[in-house]
C-alpha cells in the first residue's frame, strides 16, 4: 500500500488500519539472523509499499539503518502511539524502547533494508 502524494501520514495510518483490521501478529522481521542467550538478530526487507507483518516488540531493540529512503511506524489496534515517519540514512542506529505493536511499511521509492538488535533481558 503507498501513500498518496497528498495524503497526510495520519490519513495514511488511517487508511492502511481500516485495510486491515483482523491482522493477526507475526514476526518482527523478515528473518533471524542471529540468536543467542544475550540478543536476536533480524532483518527486515520491505519493497516500496510493502508493510512487515503487525508485530510486538516485547523486548528493548536497535535498529540499523542499511538502505532505503522513507520508512514508516504505523501503529497497530488500540496502540496508543502515533504515526510516525523518517527518511532512511543508511548506517543510522536508533536505540527504541520495547512497546506496542505496529507495522513497518516502506513509504518510499527504493528497496528498505534494516537490522534490528532485539536486547534480552
Amino acid at each position: 500500500m503507498k501513500i498518496g502524494a497528498n495524503e497526510s501520514l495520519e490519513d495514511f495510518a488511517e487508511r492502511f488500519r481500516a485495510a486491515h483490521p483482523d491482522a493477526p501478529l507475526g514476526p518482527l522481521a523478515t528473518k533471524v539472523r542471529t540468536d543467542n542467550e544475550r540478543v536476536r538478530i533480524w532483518e527486515l526487507n520491505l519493497e516500496p509499499g510493502e508493510a512487515s507483518y503487525l508485530h510486538r516488540h516485547d523486548l528493548d531493540y536497535m535498529v540499523i539503518l542499511i538502505e532505503g529512503d522513507r520508512i514508516a511506524g504505523i501503529p497497530g489496534p488500540e496502540s496508543t502511539r502515533t504515526p510516525r515517519a523518517a527518511d532512511v540514512v543508511p548506517g543510522m542506529i536508533s536505540y527504541l524502547t520495547r512497546g506496542e505493536t505496529e507495522w513497518a511499511v516502506n513509504i518510499g521509492n527504493k528497496p528498505y533494508r534494516e537490522l534490528l538488535i532485539e536486547l534480552k533481558d
